[in-house]
C-alpha cells in the first residue's frame, strides 16, 4: 500500500512538474511517455470522428454553455460553473447543472442531486463538487455518466431553459452554443505532455474548438502575452482573464466565543492544512497569500474519501502543531462534516471566480446577447 502511495505520488509529481529542456527521462517517465503517446493516438482518433461528423451529436432544444478544461484539475470549473449558474438565473432563464458526478453512487445510474430548494443526495451518493454546487445554488443540479439523459431530465422535469454542463469540453455527445475553456494562467498547457506523463487531457490544438477562453489564476492586470506554444491555437476566440479568489466558506468551534467572519480574520493565524485535492501546492499557497501561518499540511489525492483512521491523523497532527485550527476546502469537509472531532475548530476556504473588472463586464455583456440571439424576442 505504502509503494503504490509512493507510486501515485512520484507519477504526479512527474505530470506536474515543469520540464527543463536538458532533462533525462528516467525509466518511469519513459514508460509514462509511451502510454502518453497510445493515449494521444486515441483521443486524436476520437476527436476525428466528431470532427469529420462520422459521430453525431446531440442537438438540444435549449441554450447549453459548456464548461471545461484542457488540463486535468486546478483551473476551476466548479466555481466557474456555480458563478454561471448564478448569473443566468439572475437573469431569468431557469437554469440547471448537468454533471458527471464522478466517484458518487449515483454517477452511472444518474439522477437528482437538488431541485433548486431541496439537496436530495449527500456527497456519497452525489460526489463531492456536484454536492457543493447543490449546497451553495439554487438550481437544479443532476448527475449521471448519460450526460443527455440528464438534460432531458432536467428539461422535462425543471423546464429547464439553460443547461450548464460541468466538465464538458472532452464531452462532444451534447451540441453546446458556447463552448467555454478555462485554462491556468500560470501554466496553460502544463509540461506539453498528455496524461500520464503530463496534465494534457488532450492535444492542444483541441484549444481551437474553444469559443471563448478564460485564463484563470491571473494574478495582475498586465496584459497577457501568451506563450508561443499556445498562441497558434487561439485565433479569434474572446480572451478573458480571472483569479481564484479564496474565502471564508464556514467556521466551527466548539468555543461559541470564537468566532470568525471574514478571511481577513485568519491573517496572522497558526493553522494545519487538509486538503484533498487536484492542487493540494495550490491550496497552500492560497493559504500563505491570505496570511495565514502553516504549521503543517496533510495532503490527500483528490476526491480521497476519509477513514477513522484519518480523523485520528488529523487530530494527532493538528496537537502536534499546537495549532489554532485547522484550515481545509469545502470540498473536503463536504465528506467531513458529520464526523469532524468537536475540540477541533476548522475554517472551511472555498473558491470564487473572480474576473478583471473589464473582463467581467465583457463577459457578462457577450454572454446576454448570445441568450438573447438564441431565445430571441420570445418570453422567458
Amino acid at each position: 500500500m505504502i509503494l503504490v502511495k509512493q507510486l501515485r505520488a512520484r507519477i504526479q509529481n512527474i505530470m506536474m512538474r515543469t520540464e527543463r529542456p536538458d532533462a533525462a527521462f528516467s525509466f518511469l517517465e519513459s514508460v509514462l511517455l509511451m502510454i502518453s503517446k497510445v493515449f494521444e493516438i486515441i483521443v486524436q482518433f476520437r476527436n476525428a470522428l466528431y470532427d469529420r461528423n462520422i459521430v453525431k451529436y446531440r442537438a438540444l432544444p435549449c441554450f447549453v454553455i459548456s464548461v471545461g478544461n484542457i488540463t486535468v484539475g486546478g483551473t476551476g470549473k466548479t466555481p466557474m460553473a456555480r458563478y454561471l449558474a448564478r448569473r443566468v438565473s439572475a437573469w431569468g432563464f431557469k437554469t440547471a447543472i448537468i454533471t458527471r458526478g464522478y466517484g458518487g453512487e449515483m454517477e452511472k445510474k444518474g439522477g437528482v442531486v437538488s431541485d433548486g430548494n431541496t439537496v436530495c443526495a449527500g456527497p456519497t451518493m452525489a460526489g463531492d463538487e456536484p454536492y457543493m454546487l447543490a449546497k451553495t445554488l439554487d438550481v437544479p443540479v443532476i448527475v449521471g455518466q448519460n450526460r443527455f439523459l440528464s438534460a432531458r431530465l432536467a428539461m422535462d422535469r425543471f423546464s429547464a431553459q439553460v443547461l450548464i454542463l460541468d466538465d464538458g469540453f472532452q464531452h462532444r455527445k451534447i451540441q453546446r452554443h458556447l463552448n467555454l475553456l478555462l485554462m491556468d494562467g500560470t501554466r496553460p498547457l502544463g509540461n506539453g505532455y498528455l496524461m500520464p506523463r503530463g496534465p494534457l487531457r488532450e492535444p492542444a490544438s483541441g484549444v481551437k474548438r474553444a469559443d471563448w477562453v478564460v485564463f484563470t489564476r491571473s494574478r495582475d492586470n498586465a496584459k497577457r502575452l501568451l506563450p508561443d506554444n499556445i498562441a497558434s491555437y487561439i485565433q479569434n476566440q474572446p480572451q478573458f482573464k480571472a483569479k481564484h479568489a479564496l474565502f471564508l466558506f464556514k467556521y466551527q468551534s466548539f468555543d461559541s466565543m470564537d468566532t470568525l467572519s471574514d478571511i481577513t480574520h485568519l491573517k496572522g493565524r497558526h493553522v494545519t492544512l487538509l486538503s484533498g485535492i487536484a492542487m493540494n501546492s495550490s491550496f497552500r499557497m492560497s493559504c500563505m497569500d491570505a496570511g495565514m501561518i502553516i504549521d503543517g499540511h496533510l495532503a490527500f489525492d483528490d476526491h480521497h474519501n476519509y477513514t477513522t483512521k484519518d480523523l485520528a491523523n488529523i487530530l494527532a497532527e493538528f496537537k502536534a502543531n499546537a495549532s489554532e485550527m485547522v484550515a481545509t476546502t469545502h470540498k473536503d469537509f463536504t465528506k467531513l462534516e458529520n464526523t469532524w472531532p468537536d475540540q477541533i475548530p476548522v475554517a472551511v476556504m472555498d473558491v470564487e471566480i473572480k474576473f478583471n473588472p473589464d473582463d467581467e463586464a465583457i463577459f457578462s455583456i457577450e454572454l446576454q446577447k448570445q441568450l438573447e440571439s438564441f431565445f430571441g424576442n420570445t418570453e422567458k
